[in-house]
Formats: C-alpha cells, sequence, structure tokens
C-alpha cells in the first residue's frame, strides 16, 4: 500500500503549470522532447494493457487460432530480448521470443497506433515552439519501427519537428545517456543551447542530466477527473484514461464533468448493448421521453445504422385509451393504476378528463385506496363522468391509432425505454391487440425490476432483469429519480394525440423547466449534463478504441452507481436541488434543517417519501460518513 502510493506521488509529480513550461522552453534555441507519455498519451493506464487488447482483438478474429495468457507471455518475451538485444532491441525482436502468428505483431502495433492521442496541452505548446521557429527534435526509448511512431505522431498533429530518433534504430537510449550524445553531435548542437522534456526520471532526468542537459520533467500522470469506486477493473481503468486523456480539452463546469464522466459512460455501454442485443430484422423505435438522448447516443455512436424512429407516447397517452374496453369502475382502476397516493383531481387526470375541467367539491384530499369505487365520493365522481370518460377514450384511441399507422407501427419491432415495470409496453402492446394491429414488440431495457413480471411481456434489461433473473438486485429504486431526471427528454410529457387535419400530432405538456427563472437555469444545467455525455460519446467514436471496446455493465455503471448509492457531501448539494416530476414536483434529495425535523417528526417521513433519491436526501439530512445504502434497505 505504501509503495503504491508513493509510485503514484513519483508518477503525478510536479503539479504541472503549463504556462511556466511554456516561459521555459522558449527561452532555448532547441528544445527535444520525450514522446510516449509526454506529447502521446495512451487510453490504458498500463502500457502492457495493450498486450490485453491485442488478446481480446486477435481471439475474436481468429477462434480457432487464439492465443492465451498473452499479456504475461509478450512482457517476458520483451524482458528476454532486451537481455539478448539490448539498446537494439525491436519488436522483431521480441516476437522472436513468442511463439505466435506473425499478424500479431502487426496487430499490436495497429491498436497502439489506435489507442496513442495527443497529450493535448503538449500539443498547444509545441504548435507555439514552432511558430517561434524553434528547433525542436523528437527523441524515445522505444522498440517500435520510426515509420509507425511518425504516424502516429503525424496522427496526433505533431509536424513540424526537425528529426525523430528512436533508440532501437540507433542502438542507443537515453538512459545511458548515449541517445542524447548521438543527437547533439548529428544536428550539431551545443549542449547548453538544448532543453530537454520528458515524464521519466531515469531517462528523460537522470540520462540527460549525465551528458549536462538542461531539463524540463513533467509528471507522468496529470490527474483530471475525480476518483469514484476503488474497485477497478482494467476496463474500468481503460475508459478512466480515456476520460482523463480528454476532459481537459473543455472548459467544463461540475455538472458538465458528472455529464462527461459518469453518464456518459452509461449511455455508451447501454447502446453498445442495444447494438449487439437488436435484431436488425426487426424495426427500431426509442420511447418518449427517456429514449430520447438514448437515440441520439445511438445515431453519434451508429451512424452507419439505421437510427430509428422516436415514438412519442406516455403512461397517460396510452393507458387513456384503453378506458373504452373497461366493463366496470374496478377494471378502470387496474387501468389506470394509481399510485399510492392521490387527490380527486389526479383520479379525473389519469382518467383522461383534466382538459375538461370537470368541477367537484373534494379539494386536496389525499387519498390512498387503490380500487376508488370503494370511496362512495370518488365513485359518484367517476359514474357522474363515466360517459365523457368513454366518449374521450375513444377519440383518444382513435388518435392514437392513426399515429401509429402514421410511424408504421406494425410488424416484429425493437423498442427501447429506460424500463423499470414495461408498462409502456405493456399497454402498446394491448391497445394494438384489441385494435387488430399486427405487432410483436421486444423491450429492450436498461433494467427491469420483479413488476415486469406481471405484464408477460418480451423484454430484456441490460443494467438487471428481474424479469429473467429474480435473483437480480434492483439497484434503480434507492436514486430512480437522479436515472430518470437524467435520461429525459428536452420537452414535456405526452398528453395525449392530436388529429391535425393531414397529421396527428403529439399534444404536449409544458416543458418542466421552461418555467420560473430558477427551473429555466436547472433546465440549462441538465441540458450541459447530457450535452457533455454526449460530447463523451462523440470523442469516443473518434477514439481508437471504439474499434478495440465494448465496456461491460459493472464498467458503465459504477459511477453512476457510486454517486447514487454511495454519495459524497459535494454530489448532493449541487445534484440534490434538482426538481423532478412525477406525480408532483420534488426535488431530487432536498431536506430541511435537521432541526426541523426534531420538531416536526412526521413531516421527516413525508419528505423522504417524496424524495426521488432517498439516499440522497438521507445523507443531505444527516451528513455523517455512514452506509446510507445500507439504512435504505433496513427502512425498506
Amino acid at each position: 500500500m505504501v509503495l503504491s502510493q508513493l509510485k503514484t506521488y513519483i508518477n503525478t509529480y510536479p503539479q504541472i503549470n503549463y504556462e511556466n513550461v511554456v516561459n521555459r522552453l522558449v527561452s532555448s534555441e532547441y528544445i527535444s522532447f520525450d514522446i510516449f507519455d509526454t506529447l502521446l498519451k495512451r487510453d490504458v493506464k498500463h502500457v502492457q494493457d495493450v498486450f490485453f487488447f491485442v488478446e481480446k482483438k486477435w481471439n475474436e478474429k481468429n477462434p480457432n487460432n487464439q492465443i492465451k495468457n498473452f499479456t504475461k507471455k509478450r512482457i517476458n518475451a520483451e524482458k528476454k530480448a532486451y537481455e539478448k538485444y539490448g539498446k537494439s532491441t525491436t519488436i522483431e525482436n521480441i516476437y522472436e521470443f513468442l511463439n505466435v502468428d506473425t499478424a500479431v505483431k502487426n496487430l499490436e502495433m495497429k491498436i497502439e497506433y489506435d489507442l496513442n492521442i495527443a497529450n493535448q496541452p503538449f500539443l498547444e505548446i509545441f504548435k507555439e515552439l514552432i511558430a517561434l521557429k524553434k528547433k525542436v527534435y523528437l527523441i524515445s526509448d522505444m522498440y517500435l519501427p520510426k515509420q509507425v511512431i511518425k504516424k502516429m505522431l503525424d496522427k496526433a498533429g505533431f509536424i513540424g519537428y526537425q528529426a525523430l530518433f528512436v533508440s532501437c534504430e540507433m542502438s542507443k537510449d537515453k538512459i545511458s545517456g548515449d541517445l542524447f550524445k548521438y543527437v547533439i553531435k548529428h544536428e550539431n548542437i551545443n549542449v547548453r543551447n538544448l532543453i530537454h522534456v520528458g515524464d521519466s526520471w531515469k531517462a528523460d532526468w537522470l540520462g540527460a542530466k549525465k551528458i549536462g542537459l538542461k531539463t524540463y520533467h513533467i509528471p507522468k500522470y496529470v490527474v483530471n477527473i475525480k476518483k469514484y469506486t476503488t474497485k477497478k477493473s482494467l476496463l474500468d481503468d481503460t475508459i478512466d484514461s480515456f476520460i482523463n486523456n480528454r476532459i481537459e480539452n473543455y472548459e467544463y463546469d461540475k455538472y458538465q464533468k458528472f455529464g462527461y464522466q459518469v453518464f456518459g459512460p452509461v449511455l455508451l455501454g447501454f447502446i453498445q448493448w442495444l447494438n449487439e442485443s437488436l435484431d436488425e430484422n426487426k424495426k427500431l423505435y426509442f420511447l418518449a421521453r427517456d429514449g430520447y438522448i438514448v437515440k441520439l447516443a445511438y445515431e453519434l455512436l451508429f451512424s452507419n445504422q439505421n437510427s430509428g424512429t422516436y415514438l412519442y407516447g406516455s403512461r397517460r397517452a396510452f393507458k387513456v385509451p384503453l378506458l373504452q374496453y373497461a366493463q366496470t369502475l374496478k377494471e378502470i382502476a387496474e387501468v389506470i393504476n394509481l399510485p399510492s397516493t392521490y387527490t380527486a383531481d389526479e383520479l379525473l387526470d389519469a382518467v383522461g378528463l383534466a382538459k375538461y375541467e370537470i368541477k367537484h367539491q373534494l379539494g386536496s384530499m389525499v387519498y390512498t385506496e387503490f380500487y376508488f369505487e370503494n370511496i362512495p365520493e370518488l365513485k359518484q365522481l367517476i359514474q357522474n363522468n363515466l360517459a365523457l370518460i368513454k366518449k374521450n377514450s375513444k377519440l383518444e384511441g382513435h388518435n392514437l391509432l392513426q399515429y401509429l399507422k402514421q410511424v408504421e407501427f406494425e410488424g416484429e419491432i425493437n423498442i427501447v425505454d429506460i424500463g423499470w415495470r414495461g408498462s409502456m409496453q405493456a399497454y402498446l402492446e394491448e391497445f394494438t391487440k384489441l385494435n387488430q394491429v399486427n405487432v410483436k414488440l421486444h423491450g429492450l431495457y436498461v433494467g427491469l425490476t420483479a413488476d415486469a413480471q406481471q405484464y408477460g411481456i418480451n423484454a430484456q434489461g441490460y443494467w438487471f432483469d428481474m424479469l429473467k433473473n429474480t435473483t437480480d438486485i434492483d439497484l434503480a429504486t434507492p436514486f430512480k429519480g437522479l436515472l430518470e431526471f437524467l435520461f429525459s427528454a428536452n420537452h414535456g410529457t405526452t398528453l395525449y394525440f392530436e388529429n391535425k387535419t393531414s397529421l396527428v400530432e403529439p399534444k404536449l405538456a409544458p416543458y418542466e423547466y421552461d418555467g420560473t427563472h430558477n427551473l429555466k437555469i436547472q433546465g440549462e444545467l441538465l441540458n450541459s449534463i447530457r450535452g457533455a455525455a454526449l460530447q463523451f460519446i462523440k470523442d469516443f467514436k473518434e477514439s481508437g478504441l471504439n474499434n478495440n471496446l465494448i465496456i461491460d455493465v459493472k464498467t458503465a455503471f459504477n459511477r453512476l452507481e457510486d454517486v447514487g448509492l454511495k454519495p459524497t457531501m459535494v454530489d448532493v448539494n449541487y445534484l440534490g436541488d434538482f426538481i423532478f416530476v412525477d406525480q408532483n414536483i420534488n426535488a431530487l434529495a432536498k431536506p430541511k434543517r435537521l432541526i426541523y425535523y426534531m420538531v416536526h417528526p412526521k413531516r421527516l417521513k413525508y419528505d423522504l417519501l417524496a424524495s426521488r433519491w432517498k439516499i440522497g436526501f438521507m445523507k443531505r439530512l444527516v451528513k455523517c460518513p455512514i452506509n446510507y445504502y445500507y439504512l435504505y434497505k433496513m427502512l425498506k
């Protein structure tokens, strides 16, 4: 543990000030740069992680000629090659000690090319030096061929340097100082006029000092991201490296950093899984509203494929058209599926009558009985308006049917949504069946809870799937509001469908964040979170990882799980104030002060139940460093 911490300290020392770097370098006539971990950064944490991707990629393409334990064998082969060939060691020499197909070596060089990108701050420094007519040299202790390294540099934008020197081709290295001596003699440089920049204490600092060179040591790693879970896999480390290498290119605030580092991987994992799970013979529909950003991300990453159709709808828009078929008040209650608490106005909204402004004298009384017909005043309210309920249901049903025909919603279909119970799919299946529309749906969801079993839908979940696997754990419920907040679209929910002469169009509720000044600010912040997440997808597509990495579900979600289940005070303070609109309007996690609840204990229970991020609520209220996820499970 101590050695690991010491190594981390050495590799991240000193903290770098890029303005100081420029000021130091412009005073020299000649500047030389190390290449790897200085001008170029790999999208992996460790060099040997490249070998993992070589094995993975090779075995995917060559199932009948697989390589096993390649990372270990490749490391040992390199040691043996250096023992035999020393400073002249090339990649060909290394592969002499590996009993693999020659094409594996070419694959390694291809993946090295893919995974190396510009260290952006140093690319800007490099360009500034070139513009100032400084003579810049690039020097590397490396076994890769010079032409391969040159291609990497060209791709990254390092153009205009004087010369490139590679140890394996010169039979000299930096560690001994011999490669520096060669460059100075070959280029006729006065040693006092050259400064060398690099990350290695041995090669770039000590090796240069041996011959009297001025040096500028930079850290091997510059940490640009927040550390989340400590339980890291190689894929986690790779995604972290990818993020760390790019996020400093953007002037992001804390919300955008959250979008890029936390929500971005969630979208990436889900759409990669979607692409693997889709049946290309089926049509593809993304359900409003939670499918909106998924569709945008899918279009970005898989732009050469059918990006599907965005299907407007909501539980309300799909449930109300079914009421025309209900024979009893009990059946109406089962269709509308009321929440645990509701008012008379909310009951009227659920049966489709909110737009008719039905008058009643029931005020804001809160009801908890699922079967409202057991409550005399509610039974009477619905019976008095039953004819209107049926008439409205038929009208909305007619328009919904026309809309489905308009978007060619028929045949075998993949539908995509955030999920949980899968009720939207169930309502659509019931409605299309009753209207003799030939539809066969297959749902693809972020997650499916045990409640999905009641509908008997054909579906599968990515994050967890309690429809098929009863031992799966519902990780969404403790912070479901935060999840749905991130996935929601930038438009209001669909209320119903209207016939507009030639087209049927969705009637949308006002967008939640188009209200007061504070709500508009929240809407802008939410858009910035989602925009950064989509930038993550775009950057991933343009990276070499896109051809080499499909992340697993754990890697996709562990950062978001960390925030949702084990939030810090920073997390709850900047995310907890966001409002979430469902049956009611509540902040995600915004408790009153503890002293207030000591005086009003009943209010604590009400506010906690109303919160859509209960773990965040408890953390923000109590503030102590305890396991709130465990506490949440105890209170359930």
